[in-house]
């Protein structure tokens, strides 16, 4: 008696910790659910992303999971947000299951994805990196919480209102391969766009929250199935895409559950009460809408002559027909996840063959492989040319040989030449003369070194003009605003400008900017070791100053060259229609300033 119940306790308290364990698991389900459509103006509001968001968060806690809902928030609130995220998943345990999704505005720079705050203040392409969020920040955060299963989804990729000022008028998102243990789903396929949609919620974010509603399938069979809704609902205009690196199947919401006892032994024996037929009737109810075989073939041990034993015993191999083929399907997602193809994998690079010469606009890294996080085989300085085999999309990267390495480089950093011009440009620097440039401007007027060959001419003609007059020298108005401004001063101004010597030219300068000019050409004669640089403009109503020093090798304004660096820093500050006035506090060309 007691070692029987003994076997009862022990059954009751496998049972218990089954039920606990199973509400751990579930527990252990945590997700962060962004939605972001309130934005100013100049970036554009978007009608669904909030709604999409709610809709995810109801389902995901249907599903079992711990939600965390933002909406229209800030990068400081989108942050916060993102690092508590991580730190509940990191509570979940090595088996628990994150998942973020992300609805709103989203662009790519320079290969990298960053999803747009509500508030964000972003005029220029550098502007993004400081005012929006990384979706890099969010992976890492889900890959060091150490969890086994990590999901994304990004309906992010809506049309790009900042191309205007973006120098690579990227569109949509940059394919993002997901790291180990992870699933990532994108609204459309990398460097495309999404819609809204005309109803209140996006149709990838309707076609998602339905399959992943739907009982027993895995993700990937459930974002396959999204693809297939939203090419339907967008008239093929949009193409969900995916990258996993699961490496097995992951199901967020389990088929009906049926009795599992008889799944390894028959039923107790009815009670003496009750019929054989009542019993074979109750067991039959019980199994009828399994998908396990094994209950069929307990039916048909138990009731080998019963009423349903053909039907179960079609039951049974209709089963097993379907188990082996979703075992086979299983196996070959694990070996071979979709989508294909790895980026390992050379195929779909598609390289169309070239033959040209092309110069580096600007210093460039060439790495093994067309994408921004290859490994670099080498670096080519600004204007040194390169022969290039081959290009990548349309030009996108370029296929290059240097110093008997081949690698990639990006198409927007280089331009194409030739190997007379890249001889005769040579030639030109290493013996700068003005017969010399204008011959090179007449034999290249479309070439990619013409602007450098005609600065170097400008600057070999101007100190053979401002040699001439003794009394261009003596004109400098340097001096006069030394002493503060005395009633000579505008004489011999309006003199110069009515009067002007042979080939002195009057540039006309708002008095408002007086000190300003004179200012710098009197801190020039003391700032050593700096370039710098003063502009104006056409109507003489701005002007800019740009310095750079000259000792650093990486000039300002992104340039490696600090000279050229002061220089258009100068020009940029100016405005449009500008000319360089000064270099330090020499004069460029031969001028007067009349003051207005």
């Amino acid at each position: 008696m007691m070692g029987r119940m003994s076997r009862v306790l022990a059954l009751l308290g496998v049972a218990l910790w089954l039920v606990l364990s199973g509400e751990a698991v579930a527990a252990a389900r945590v997700a962060l659910v962004v939605g972001n459509g309130d934005y100013a103006a100049e970036i554009g509001k978007l009608k669904n992303p909030t709604s999409d968001a709610q809709l995810m968060a109801d389902t995901l806690t249907g599903l079992g999971f711990e939600v965390a809902l933002v909406t229209d928030a800030d990068q400081k609130a989108m942050k916060r947000a993102i690092r508590e995220f991580g730190q509940k998943l990191r509570e979940t345990g090595p088996q628990g299951i994150g998942l973020f999704y992300y609805a709103g505005h989203g662009v790519q720079v320079d290969g990298e994805n960053f999803l747009l705050p509500v508030g964000a203040e972003i005029q220029a392409e550098g502007d993004v990196e400081l005012e929006a969020v990384s979706a890099s920040s969010i992976l890492s955060q889900m890959q060091f919480a150490g969890n086994a299963v990590n999901l994304v989804f990004l309906d992010a990729c809506r049309n790009n209102p900042l191309t205007r000022s973006f120098r690579s008028g990227a569109r949509g998102l940059a394919r993002v391969d997901a790291p180990r243990g992870s699933f990532v789903g994108y609204s459309t396929a990398p460097g495309d766009v999404s819609v809204d949609g005309e109803s209140s919620n996006s149709p990838y974010a309707l076609a998602l929250v339905e399959e992943l509603n739907t009982p027993g399938i895995s993700i990937e069979e459930a974002h396959r199935a999204v693809r297939g809704k939203v090419l339907a609902a967008t008239n093929q205009r949009q193409t969900p895409w995916d990258s996993s690196s699961l490496t097995g199947a992951v199901i967020l919401k389990k088929a009906a559950e049926q009795p599992q006892v008889a799944a390894v032994a028959p039923p107790p024996a009815p009670s003496a009460g009750a019929s054989s037929e009542q019993a074979e009737l109750l067991f039959w109810d019980s199994i009828k809408d399994s998908d396990n075989p094994a209950t069929f073939e307990a039916y048909l041990k138990q009731f080998p002559s019963g009423v349903f034993a053909g039907l179960a015993q079609a039951k049974v191999d209709e089963l097993k027909t379907e188990g082996a083929s979703a075992e086979a399907q299983s196996g070959a997602r694990q070996i071979e996840p979709e989508p294909a193809p790895q980026p390992e994998e050379p195929a779909p690079l598609a390289v169309e063959e070239l033959s040209g010469i092309y110069v580096a606009t600007k210093s460039a890294n060439v790495r093994a492989a067309p994408t921004t996080d290859a490994k670099i085989v080498a670096k080519l300085a600004v204007d040194q040319a390169v022969d290039a085999t081959g290009q990548v999309a349309g030009g996108a990267w370029l296929r290059v040989s240097v110093k008997g390495k081949t690698g990639f480089v990006s198409g927007k950093l280089m331009a194409e030449s030739d190997a007379t011009e890249v001889a005769a440009w040579a030639a030109l620097k290493g013996a700068p003369s003005e017969a010399g440039a204008k011959s090179f401007i007449a034999d290249h007027p479309s070439g990619h070194f013409r602007p450098k060959a005609e600065a170097m001419l400008a600057k070999l003609q101007a100190p053979k003009i401002e040699n001439k007059p003794a009394m261009a020298q003596t004109a400098e108005p340097t001096p006069a605003p030394v002493v503060m401004p005395q009633p000579v001063a505008p004489v011999q101004t309006q003199q110069a400008a009515v009067t002007p010597a042979p080939g002195v030219a009057i540039v006309r300068i708002a008095e408002r900017l007086r000190e300003d000019v004179e200012r710098y050409v009197r801190n020039s004669k003391s700032f050593a070791g700096k370039h710098r640089f003063l502009a104006v403009n056409s109507d003489g109503s701005r002007i800019g100053i740009g310095q750079c020093n000259a000792t650093t090798y990486w000039g300002c304004g992104g340039f490696n060259d600090p000279k050229l660096g002061a220089r258009k820093s100068a020009l940029s500050q100016c405005g449009g229609g500008c000319r360089i006035l000064y270099e330090g506090a020499t004069k460029v060309g031969v001028f007067e300033i009349e003051y207005y």
